[in-house]
């Protein structure tokens, strides 16, 4: 299955590089990149903070130019700390302001703000109406070609933030020879660095979130696509871009507000003096395969800008963190003021249905038998089965019900899974039982229409995973036309269901297109917005682009791929949505444990789903956690516990969540009630209260 959907994603890749213009470079056999001698003096910044120029002050947030290192420092009042793009400690590392990659004809160059390929004297440098614009030039010849490059830089001090932007329309390739091409830009990869003492971190947007010990001397080097790689698709992706840094008192959190489409978070703890965090933007996408270089798309022309917070004493923490960048999503627009989740009497279960289904037939290589496995009629004792185990609330999701997914822009029931009166008589049943409908339709490719034949998206493929099934989806790389759009829009109108499921929207973004990725982003939240003038929608996947018309987000991140020596995760996506939207993550009857998914669903403030159908088809000696009395079984089990705990804390915010003992995590919701986790085997007395072996127990 694995080979089919590379192969899939291929051909789209092939498909969307032709109509975007991209272009393929045969590399120089033994073309390194071409380097500087670094000066050490210029790799470090040791001036004190009183003989630095200052440019402008915000709230608590003062920032600063270093004229004898031509860097920037930025002066929290707040936790009295100095904050400098380039490090007072030299470590032999290449540290820098601004980091360039140009390709040069058929070689790849590393430019640095910081070596001898800059223009003698530093960058123009000028300070106008509380902002600092620092102009970099960049002139060597590479073989026969004259590289001449300018970048301009702006940094201000608003709002109490620091603010950096580049136009990249302003990026000049002046006096050049053919064959020159921006393939990225890296802005302040150095900002923060320090030397590491005990309780300081990195954190990176890896999966849920995670902390990298800044002390820790064992070598990790960590590199996140925003909102994922195409090619990809189950590899590392930051499903927001934001990184950040925890300094004695202080903390800083940044947010990549324009240009976030195109960046990659990148840090590197190198088991030296100092550990780094920052962003590199791909303005020129691009993919080296051999000695090939695959440009993916037209170098971009907007804006690329960041947003830096400083935090404070008990502010300096993840938590505080994620309500800075909540605030900035908010402000830019990115999120809604207005929390999107409903009013709940209680945690409500995520029922995901399956209506058809592909197996596997065994010994006949990738052939797979097509079956119906759940049909509305059965769907309905599915949920009554449930009522009577006293689940309370339901958002019941249909996959493989709708003939194309949704993909042609019509909801229309298959014919194998229509009966008992269809989706209108179904729909009556589900609110008699509390329970909502959302049919799962592909937006994304429904708004831009998919290459045909490219899918059949017919049907849910499952493959066998530790005796359970779980689904394997496809991503289709979209075409610009609106008419499916239009279509989609009129049926979600007219079909009988409480909202749609969304299936490719926040799992990953393509790239082509006119205008490249990051108008690929601005469209599709668009039609997200058009639809959710329709109908209420639940995203998978956890994109934060495309939550700002979601009333829940099913598949949210709840690990960290990057594991070892001083690495753990965080639920710093879930401090993010938490009191925004509801949330699940994986289906608990698909964990490997599910006692253990049940008490990660506590800690991380979720709401249970479970994943099931009707008929088997599958072998009957392979245990099926996917049976429907077996996943309707635990989650009468796991309801009844949460909905003890945390059933009134879906509207509050997560403001602390801390590991007190070793297996034991307290999560802080709205600042009044405490929910304790103990994933141990044995009882834990913390706090002056006691955690039962492998149970929650709620203190307000």
């Amino acid at each position: 299955m694995k080979r089919v959907f590379a192969l899939a994603l291929a051909v789209i890749l092939l498909c969307g590089l032709a109509a975007c213009g991209g272009r393929d470079v045969r590399l120089a056999p033994s073309a390194q990149p071409a380097q500087g001698a670094i000066d050490p003096a210029k790799t470090v910044s040791v001036l004190p903070r009183e003989k630095q120029t200052r440019v402008s002050r915000s709230d608590m947030t003062v920032l600063y130019y270093d004229e004898t290192g031509a860097s920037i420092s930025v002066y929290d009042a707040g936790a009295k700390q100095l904050w400098r793009a380039l490090p007072e400690t030299a470590d032999g590392a290449a540290h820098a302001m601004l980091r360039v990659r140009v390709l040069v004809r058929d070689t790849v160059c590393e430019l640095s703000s910081q070596d001898a390929q800059a223009v003698p004297g530093g960058p123009a440098a000028k300070i106008a109406d509380g902002a600092l614009r620092l102009t970099y030039e960049f002139q060597k010849t590479i073989g026969k070609t004259n590289v001449h490059l300018i970048v301009p830089l702006t940094f201000a001090a608003e709002d109490g933030t620091m603010r950096v932007e580049v136009d990249c329309a302003a990026l000049k390739a002046a006096d050049c020879g053919r064959g020159v091409t921006v393939l990225s830009l890296e802005v302040l990869p150095s900002f923060g660095a320090a030397p590491g003492e005990a309780g300081d971190w990195i954190f990176v947007p890896d999966g849920c979130g995670a902390l990298l010990a800044a002390q820790d001397e064992t070598p990790l080097a960590v590199s996140l696509p925003v909102y994922g790689d195409p090619a990809d698709p189950e590899g590392p992706a930051a499903r927001v871009a934001a990184f950040g840094r925890k300094r004695g008192e202080g903390a800083f959190v940044a947010l990549v507000q324009e240009g976030d489409a195109l960046a990659e978070i990148r840090a590197n703890r190198p088991g030296g003096p100092c550990s780094t965090v920052g962003a590199v933007f791909h303005v020129t996408p691009s993919r080296t395969e051999g000695e090939t270089l695959h440009l993916l798309e037209e170098t971009y022309t907007g804006k690329l800008s960041l947003a830096y917070r400083f935090l404070s004493s008990e502010s300096a923490d993840t938590a505080g963190m994620a309500a800075a960048v909540r605030e900035l999503l908010v402000r830019d627009g990115t999120l809604d003021v207005a929390p999107k989740r409903a009013a709940r009497a209680a945690l409500p279960l995520q029922v995901e249905l399956l209506g058809t289904a592909a197996f596997a037939v065994p010994g006949q290589g990738s052939y797979v038998s097509r079956h119906t496995v759940t049909t509305l009629s059965q769907a309905k004792d599915i949920l009554s089965l449930l009522r009577s185990k006293g689940v309370g609330e339901m958002d019941v999701i249909l996959r493989g019900f709708l003939r194309g997914e949704g993909k042609n822009g019509r909801l229309r029931l298959l014919p194998a899974v229509e009966n008992d009166g269809g989706a209108a008589s179904f729909a009556t049943f589900a609110a008699a039982q509390n329970a909502a409908v959302f049919p799962a339709a592909g937006a994304l490719t429904a708004a831009l229409a998919t290459r045909k034949g490219a899918f059949d998206d017919r049907t849910v493929t499952l493959r066998t995973v530790a005796g359970s099934r779980i689904t394997a989806e496809s991503i289709a790389a979209p075409t610009e036309k609106s008419a499916p759009m239009n279509r989609l829009l009129r049926s979600a109108r007219a079909f009988p269901c409480d909202g749609l499921s969304l299936t490719d929207t926040g799992v990953l973004l393509p790239f082509g297109g006119n205008g490249g990725r990051q108008a690929r982003k601005a469209q599709v939240q668009s039609c997200l917005s058009m639809l959710y003038a329709a109908k209420p929608l639940t995203v998978s996947g956890g994109n934060i682009y495309a939550l700002k018309c979601a009333s829940s987000v099913t598949g949210l991140p709840n690990t960290a791929l990057c594991t070892g020596s001083g690495c753990r995760a965080v639920p710093f996506l879930q401090m993010l949505l938490h009191g925004y939207c509801d949330y699940s993550g994986a289906p608990l009857n698909l964990a490997e444990n599910a006692e253990t998914a049940f008490l990660k669903a506590a800690e991380y403030g979720e709401t249970p789903a479970i994943l099931c159908y009707y008929n088997d088809y599958g072998n009957a000696e392979t245990p099926d956690n996917c049976s429907y009395q077996q996943a309707a079984s635990l989650a009468q089990q796991c309801g009844e516990r949460l909905n003890a705990a945390c059933a009134d804390l879906g509207d509050k915010r997560i403001t602390d969540h801390e590991e007190v003992r070793p297996g034991v995590f307290a999560t802080t919701f709205g600042n009044t009630s405490t929910v304790y986790v103990n994933y141990n085997d044995a009882d834990v007395t913390v706090h002056g209260v006691t955690v039962e072996a492998r149970g929650i127990l709620r203190v307000n």
